[in-house]
């Protein structure tokens, strides 16, 4: 299995040198907030309010994402085998995103969050080979996939990191699983060298089949997913100290 990502430049300008506030865009929790309904609106709000990019903080936007590959091998030597690569990608959707269930761990600096999106629509070219059941894949052009209703959860783990005596997070592992899939919907055009007829059915026979072709790519997806949020996350807390991501108690 594999699956690489490549992200377009998520931030822009220089390095920040002192320590930043989140934006006041953002909700507050208190420290004590370990998992309630404070603590998921502040995640929704601050993955809605990243859709435009966070200038304070030097992030871009992140809906639309530009992507700028993704590696995906699976299946090798089964019935379903997928060695496909998304190239100059935009993904689009995130802002959808609602927050189920948000907990953490402070102690441990762990964080456990849970989100449902209506729809996740990533459009660009591809290059891909391999085979599903008794069907060949083999082509090369645009392609546009889109998934459905579908729940995620991000497990990340952190550590701290001491800069000019304030205390950063760093982001040390994101295990992110998606389920309750709805659908999973693909578009492949140019397949076998734009031979139309044959293009439509295998189209049809992924279509008709989701569950399968989605089985055997995500792993690669989800892996590719949950770097983009642990980049996000980073971005951010390289930048905000500890002290500045919670509610004051005085």
């Amino acid at each position: 299995m594999r699956g690489v990502l490549l992200l377009a430049l998520l931030y822009c300008g220089a390095t920040i040198t002192t320590a930043a506030k989140l934006p006041d865009t953002f909700l507050k929790c208190k420290r004590t907030d370990y998992e309630n309904v404070c603590l998921k609106h502040a995640v929704e709000k601050a993955l809605k309010a990243m859709k435009n990019g966070i200038p304070s903080l030097q992030l871009l936007p992140i809906d639309p994402l530009a992507v700028t590959k993704i590696s995906i091998e699976e299946g090798a030597n089964q019935p379903i085998t997928v060695k496909l690569d998304l190239l100059n990608a935009e993904l689009t959707g995130l802002y959808g995103v609602e927050v189920v269930s948000a907990s953490y761990n402070l102690s441990q600096r762990i964080f456990d969050v849970e989100v449902f999106l209506p729809s996740l629509n990533l459009v660009g070219d591809y290059d891909m080979d391999g085979k599903f059941l008794l069907l060949p894949l083999k082509g090369k052009g645009k392609c546009n996939l889109t998934l459905s209703k579908f729940k995620a959860n991000f497990l990340l783990k952190a550590r701290d990191i001491k800069k000019k005596n304030d205390i950063y997070w760093d982001i040390t592992s994101i295990t992110l699983g998606i389920h309750d899939v709805s659908n999973f919907h693909v578009n492949f055009e140019n397949l076998f060298n734009g031979d139309k007829a044959l293009g439509d059915t295998t189209n049809k026979a992924l279509n008709d089949n989701w569950e399968e072709f989605w089985g055997v790519i995500r792993p690669s997806i989800e892996q590719a997913f949950g770097d983009v949020f642990a980049h996000v996350a980073n971005i951010i807390f390289s930048r905000v100290p500890e002290k500045n991501l919670f509610m004051s108690t005085s």
